[in-house]
This record gives structure tokens, sequence and C-alpha cells, in this order.
């Protein structure tokens, strides 16, 4: 795999207001700040998994649900815990790996909010605009003393701009989650968001995957259970991510959503070739093919666009970190450029 480098977007661009609030208890970052720039290439719901799991009879809200046990001694069945799933990326044959342990699965089922507990809908819906039916599951320490945990595989793309996603809850209120990633086949992780629930949201981070620097998070989950929205930019390649429920107050989580916005792999391995290389010197970029540059602040200030042309110079810009959009045709790579001066 070829040697690239990004950075993660400043997560002052997320409209966070860190430090402005004591909480956000909103519905999360929602998904309109990033406006990631790279085409969706997943956008999974959950509605293509099987059914599976350990739920009593409290219909579609499922306030006890858990993966399968065994009814005596309530100890997660080892043979079923754990599974995998390959899903096809849009457009493409290439696919996103899925792992598990100790996960059910509820394909379209809302939710907990959006139901009484005998399973009666709730009208009006309470459902945060954007929380599709159907979810994964991920267990809770205490099944069988067995946390849950959920992969994702996103090694088979070029890069990874950005991802959202939506969460929610198996019935109470303010219960967290949190996101880990790997960029070396899963030999390393580290977390990428953490979201606790209950009191403990006052700690909650994320974390610049390449600096490893902590942004302090307002965040407050209370609104769980109607779900809530997230998103989190990544720009690297090689990626791995596991979501589980957060340390120290473990409660179920429940995925309804999981976007990818990225780079897959050329089908023309020629222009690919050629775009892959972006040079710098002092204050001007070169591409070794003509195209579209863009070039953008790490706040997503637009600096300099041109159009088909393989030299920008950069004259006025302050040194710093950059972001360098590349466009031909229908293939767009964004790198990262350091500016010196």
């Amino acid at each position: 795999m070829r040697k690239r480098i990004f950075t993660l977007i400043a997560l002052a661009a997320l409209g966070c207001g860190l430090g402005l609030y004591a909480q956000d208890t909103g519905t999360g970052t929602g998904w309109e700040t990033l406006n990631p720039g790279s085409p969706k290439v997943l956008d999974e719901d959950f509605s293509g998994f099987d059914f599976y799991g350990n739920w009593d009879l409290m219909g579609n809200r499922g306030t006890d649900s858990k993966p399968v046990t065994d009814d005596e001694t309530l100890e997660t069945i080892p043979a079923n815990i754990g599974g995998s799933k390959t899903v096809k990326y849009l457009n493409s044959d290439l696919e996103v790996i899925y792992t598990w342990d100790s996960c059910a699965f509820a394909p379209e089922w809302g939710v907990a909010a959006s139901m009484e507990a005998d399973g009666t809908p709730i009208e009006p819906d309470p459902t945060t605009p954007g929380v599709s039916n159907g979810f994964v599951e991920i267990a809770r320490l205490g099944y069988g003393n067995k946390r849950g945990e959920f992969y994702i595989d996103l090694r088979a793309m070029e890069f990874v701009e950005a991802i959202q996603y939506s969460h929610s809850s198996c019935g109470g209120q303010r219960r967290g989650f949190m996101v880990l990633f790997s960029l070396d086949d899963g030999a390393n992780w580290d977390t990428l968001r953490y979201q606790p629930g209950d009191a403990a949201w006052a700690s909650s981070f994320t974390k610049d995957p390449f600096t490893l620097e902590k942004t302090e998070s307002t965040f407050n989950c209370t609104p769980s259970a109607k779900g809530m929205l997230w998103e989190d930019a990544i720009y690297a390649e090689n990626v791995m991510l596991q979501i589980r429920p957060a340390d120290p107050v473990q409660q179920a989580v429940r995925i309804h959503d999981f976007k990818v916005y990225g780079d897959l792999p050329s089908a023309n391995q020629d222009i690919q070739n050629d775009l892959i290389k972006v040079f710098s010197y002092k204050n001007t970029v070169k591409l070794n093919k003509v195209a579209d540059i863009e070039v953008f602040k790490l706040n997503g200030q637009l600096v300099k666009s041109e159009k088909q042309t393989n030299l920008v110079t950069l004259d006025d810009a302050p040194s710093g970190i950059y972001l360098v959009r590349v466009q031909s045709g229908s293939y767009t790579k964004t790198s990262k450029l350091v500016l010196y001066k």
C-alpha cells in the first residue's frame, strides 16, 4: 500500500462550541458540518443483517435485550456471540468487512423511545430525524461478563475522509459509546471519540489520530433513547474502527447508521497513479498531471482554486498545514500539505 499522510480536520470545524457551554444535550454533532468533499462509499443501516438476539417479550422496544445467552446460567453462549459479514461498497465490487463479539441485531426495529413497553408505537414518533430503523446492539459488561465489540474494516479504501453514524440506547437515557481506530492492521488501537453516558459525560473527548491530542467534547448523551447523530473526520488510509460501550459506565449501545466518505481504488489505474503524486516546494504545489486543484485551511476555508493545471502557487498563504484536493473527472484525492516559508 502506498504511503500517504492525511490529517484530522480541526474539531472546531464540527461546530461543537467547545468551551462555550457546560454541556450540549442536543442530538450530537449532527451531519451537516463536515460536508465531506469525497464521495459517500458506504451507507449502512443494518437492514441487510439477520435478526439475532435474545429479547424478552417487549416488542420493538427490547429494553432487556442482549446477545443469545443460556437461560439457566445466563452465560453468553460462546458459539453464538461472534460473527462476521461482508458488504459491498456503493457502486463497487470491493467489500467492507464487519466482525463482532457479543452483539445482537434487529434489522427493522426503531429506537427505544418510539415504542411503549408492550411494543405499541408512540405517536408522534420522537425518533431523531436521520436515525434509521434497524441496528446492531453491542453488549454492555454484565452479559456473561462480556463486553461487546463491533469492528468495521475499511482497509480496502484508498483513504477515509470522514464517517457519520447514529447511536441510541436500549430503553434508558444518557447512554454513551466509544469509537476506537487502528492504522496498523489492528496491532494498536486508540480512541477517536469517547462519549460516556450518565454523569461521566464531562470526561468526553475526541482525539486526533495523528497527534493523539485530545479535544474536549461537551456533548451529553441525555437524548440517547431517541437517537443521536455523530460525525468525525479521519483523513487516513488503512483504517479499522471499533465501536463499543464506553468505559467506565458501560451500557449497551445501538448503532443505527454508519456512513463513510472517501476514495476507493480507481478502476483506471493510470489516472490513479498520475494523481497520487503531489509535490510541494516552498510556496508551490505541483502535480504530474493536469487537474482541478483546491487548497483549504484545516477549518475548511478555501485558500486557492485553479482549473486544469498542474501548478499552484501560494505566495500569500502563511506557513501551516493545508489540505490539497485534486480532481480529474470522477476521481478525487485529498492530501496534506505542510507549507514552510
